[in-house]
């Protein structure tokens, strides 16, 4: 992929240096010069002696200045060498077995790559599906409901094409926070939905309170975390202004009001990911999705070996219309689960008329309201 015509390709001016950069700063270094490889490795050594043993490779499309798409595999190459090296050397410190390096990247990065160049990235620990960061109500005209389950199945076959562990990202730094893109009960839906899906779960820090945006003129997708009700949210004790700024609700969107108070989107998605922790199923699981009706996402997680079903089912809805809506949960769960017994899990912070540990019948009706969301175990 030839990147000298990017709009993010700087020339400094009376000079024939040059470097790609984000919002012109923050270089993409040229990964075929070999002091700039040197360079990258001797980095990552030292990060790898202070103990981290993540990286997030970006712009993989974009490592080389001069690049024809049909040579992308050069730059995929290197990617899988950069990554052999780290390991080798974190293996030549460390005792066997002692430390995994993962390695890692984003799925929007591959949109600029050829589909089979993707496949090439073996050495890649797992790609973070960030395409729900893509989503809002203007991208979205028919409801998130409908945006929500075609990026859940293209996603699907990517990571069954792929063969990497699934994982997933519904907000990051770089865009609106659910909450704004939204409204605080969608993105407490989303986060629920999120942390039910299979796989790494990457969650935005603010989200398990479904935070807004912050209200200064910068940076207003990161903003101090809201501890507390205080005059500068529990983010330090001292008198002097913090340079970033905090969000409007300040008093109900904390961590020490949401963890006290009877229900709050802390509570429902700390026990989702609870769940997500300790139940293999929930985690690993295959994942059965309905098809869409009435902006419900419904889906089933089960473990399936060679010729039988082991262990709980979970079942997962979410309703995000604006009506009642019946759901059908046996539709996406395996037929020898059909006379199992089964009990309410989870519900999201909105849901009167059910509780976690109620005990239903696989045949029940079970109608969720708008913006509603609830997990069933069945066993």
């Amino acid at each position: 992929m030839d990147v000298k015509d990017n709009p993010n390709y700087i020339v400094e001016e009376g000079k024939k240096d040059a470097y790609l950069a984000y919002d012109g700063k923050d270089p993409i270094l040229d990964w075929s010069n070999p002091a700039v490889k040197k360079s990258i490795f001797e980095v990552a050594k030292s990060f790898i002696d202070m103990g981290v043993d993540g990286f997030h490779v970006d712009r993989i499309g974009e490592l080389i200045k001069y690049l024809p798409k049909s040579e992308v595999s050069t730059a995929l190459s290197m990617i899988n060498d950069f990554i052999g090296n780290i390991r080798d050397y974190a293996n030549s410190t460390e005792t066997p077995s002692s430390r995994e390096i993962a390695v890692f990247s984003s799925l929007s990065d591959f949109t600029r790559l050829q589909e089979s160049d993707g496949l090439n990235l073996s050495n890649l620990a797992y790609v973070i599906d960030d395409s729900v960061t893509k989503l809002n109500n203007e991208s979205c005209p028919n409801g998130i409901a409908q945006c929500l389950h075609s990026t859940l199945i293209t996603s699907f076959k990517w990571f069954n094409t792929t063969h990497l562990p699934h994982a997933w990202q519904f907000t990051n730094y770089h865009v609106s926070r659910l909450s704004t893109r939204f409204d605080k009960a969608t993105a407490t839906l989303l986060s629920f939905v999120q942390l039910s899906l299979p796989g790494i779960i990457e969650m935005y820090y603010g989200q398990e309170l479904s935070l807004e945006d912050s209200t200064g003129p910068e940076n207003k997708f990161t903003g101090l975390m809201q501890w507390n009700s205080s005059e500068y949210r529990g983010f330090t004790a001292g008198s002097q202004k913090s340079f970033f700024s905090t969000m409007l609700n300040y008093n109900e969107d904390n961590f020490q009001t949401q963890s006290t108070g009877y229900r709050s989107p802390l509570k429902t998605l700390k026990a989702v990911a609870k769940m997500h922790h300790r139940d293999y199923n929930f985690a690993l699981g295959e994942t059965q999705l309905a098809p869409l009706t009435q902006d419900v996402i419904l889906f089933g997680r089960f473990y399936q070996s060679t010729n039988s079903f082991n262990g709980a089912a979970y079942l997962i809805g979410a309703n995000f219309g604006t009506s009642d809506v019946e759901i059908d949960g046996m539709s996406v769960l395996p037929d020898n689960y059909m006379a199992a017994t089964a009990e309410i899990a989870i519900v999201t912070p909105n849901v009167d008329k059910y509780l976690p540990r109620d005990k239903i019948s696989s045949f029940d009706k079970i109608v969720l309201g708008p913006k509603q969301g609830v997990i069933i175990k069945v066993q």
